[in-house]
């Protein structure tokens, strides 16, 4: 008789350790297929080892005084390390999210510890996917480490880059009498295309700055909103501007 500690991981051996009635000096026969050692001698206690997840049998006889025992078997659950491989999406503009994809070998009741590196997502738990954005700029770290049936994977890391917006500046508000012409916007900047919308009665939707002209024949001032978008060639950003028109005396 004697006892063998399951389930356990690969690598963590199983501690066996001898529970019958006989001596030191008696003959122990084990067989601990699959394992290291495979057939150890004496009355232990053993280790073994397993390199390969699976169910693994353990056997012993024992012969003492010309008797011999009968046969003794266990078993041992070996299971494997998982692993916490994940993907993210990266470089991400600073209003975007990243999509974070778990790739490794644990299953969905696995315990998944992620350090998101400040990022924010509705849901921090579980296997994901997840889609998590940041406050500000810069180079940021992901983490995950997976305890699965009591097995614990290595940590993995991957890095993003969060990129910042352009610098986009639509202007002051403006103000003028129907049918009169204002300006729009402010300088541009090296490297930055720009987009007016809607377009009706600019002169060039495509210039960080352009002028409005606009009729308004009503009793009441009308406003009209521009927006402008600026593109750095990575990330776009909008700015909005108030164009109001007077009615005519």
């Amino acid at each position: 008789m004697f006892s063998a500690s399951s389930p356990v991981c690969i690598g963590n051996p199983a501690s066996v350790n001898y529970l019958g009635s006989a001596s030191a000096a008696a003959t122990y026969t084990w067989n601990f297929t699959g394992g290291t050692p495979s057939s150890p001698s004496g009355q232990g206690p053993h280790n073994v080892s397993y390199g390969t997840a699976g169910t693994y049998f353990l056997n012993l006889t024992v012969t003492e005084n010309g008797c011999v025992s009968p046969i003794t078997q266990l078993e041992v659950i070996v299971n494997p390390i998982p692993t916490s491989n994940f993907t993210v999406t990266s470089p991400i503009c600073l209003d975007g999210n990243a999509t974070v994809t778990y790739t490794g070998t644990a299953n969905t009741s696995s315990v998944y510890n992620w350090n998101f590196g400040g990022g924010i997502t509705p849901i921090q738990v579980g296997q994901g996917p997840f889609e998590v954005k940041w406050l500000t700029p810069g180079t940021k770290t992901i983490s995950l480490d997976v305890n699965a049936l009591g097995c614990q994977s290595l940590p993995f890391t991957q890095t993003i880059e969060v990129l910042p917006l352009p610098t986009v500046d639509a202007g002051l508000d403006q103000q003028s009498c129907s049918g009169a012409t204002v300006n729009l916007g402010t300088p541009a900047l090296p490297g930055y295309t720009y987009f007016w919308s809607p377009g009706v009665g600019l002169t060039d939707i495509n210039s960080a700055q352009t002028t409005a002209s606009r009729t308004n024949n009503l009793a009441q001032p009308i406003d009209y909103e521009y927006i402008l978008r600026a593109d750095d060639g990575q990330c776009i950003a909008y700015d909005t501007v108030v164009y109001r028109v007077t009615a005519p005396p």
